[in-house]
């Protein structure tokens, strides 16, 4: 019985994994991305924490000083990790290339406030979607 409820459990794992690991959009991101290139991650780390692992970049999170983050972008060596929107626009209109990871659909995510001509959807990769200002 325990050997059953192992092959089950692995099987359960091969389809759960592809859906909320970020390895692939990981992959994405640093195939393509530069050295001076920037990782916003819309909300908190909480269901991509492995992503700044992975691609070897500092995330930014924009509106993602959320519970129990939000005392923590209070902090002096916070300043400049967690932005709003607004800071999401000047970057995303500035010189340097963004990569944005969302979880929520395009309309329902901070990418409805980016302007629709730089939005570049570069892919959905299990519940996340990727976007470029490039």
């Amino acid at each position: 019985m325990a050997g059953v409820i192992t092959v089950l459990l692995f099987r359960l794992l091969d389809v759960v994994e592809p859906h909320h690991s970020v390895k692939e959009i990981a992959r994405a991101i640093t195939a393509q991305a530069g050295p001076a290139d920037v990782l916003v991650v819309e909300g908190s780390l909480e269901y991509s924490p492995a992503l700044p692992f992975y691609t070897g970049r500092r995330a930014l999170m924009v509106n993602g000083a959320l519970d129990y983050l939000s005392f923590a972008a209070t902090l002096p060596e916070a300043r400049g990790v967690f932005i709003d929107t607004g800071d999401l626009i000047r970057l995303w209109d500035g010189p340097r290339r963004v990569f944005l990871v969302v979880r929520r659909p395009r309309g329902q995510s901070v990418v409805a406030a980016l302007p629709p001509a730089r939005v570049h959807e570069l892919g959905l990769y299990g519940s996340r979607w990727l976007y470029s200002n490039r």
